[in-house]
Formats: structure tokens, C-alpha cells, sequence
């Protein structure tokens, strides 16, 4: 049976994964990435939104130590650079 991924854009590709894996902790990790947006487009001439520490405990918990979590961040415009510790 086809479930349609293929067709999806890279995000609902990586939420999909996410929903499929994280179980009990996809609305978390779902409410988290909508904050980290929200703030975004709040905040959007701010650095300090546009930045993810990857050692953050919450993001770290909520969304990369889960499968599909860091294809969301990917998927969202988010680039790792610099020290290992940021994104």
C-alpha cells in the first residue's frame, strides 16, 4: 500500500517519519518545532531565533533524539555550521 510519501514535500516527508516514531512525544515535538518557527516569524531580523544550540536540552529531547526530528529542522532551513554545538 502506498501512503502517499513519496508525493509529500521534504517536511511532510520528515514530520510523517516523526509522527510514525516519536509515539506519545510527537505533540511535544510538534508544539516545540511550532514555537521555534512562531519565534521565527515574530523575531525574523533576530539571530538569536535563528539559532538552535543542538546540546539544548529541550531541543536535543524533543526533536533530534527523535527519528524524523532533525530531518524536520533540515527540512525547516536549518543548516548545521560552525561548532558542533549549534545549528
Amino acid at each position: 500500500e502506498d501512503d502517499g510519501e513519496e508525493s509529500e514535500s521534504p517536511l511532510g516527508q520528515a514530520l510523517t517519519r516523526l509522527r510514525k516514531s516519536a509515539g506519545p512525544a510527537y505533540a511535544l515535538a510538534l508544539e516545540t518545532l511550532h514555537t521555534v518557527v512562531t519565534n521565527i516569524r515574530a523575531h525574523p531580523d533576530e539571530p538569536k531565533f535563528r539559532r538552535l544550540r543542538l546540546n539544548n536540552a529541550v531541543i536535543k529531547t524533543r526533536i533530534r533524539q527523535l527519528d524524523g526530528g532533525p530531518e524536520c529542522l533540515m527540512a525547516l532551513g536549518f543548516r548545521q555550521e560552525g561548532e558542533v554545538g549549534d545549528a
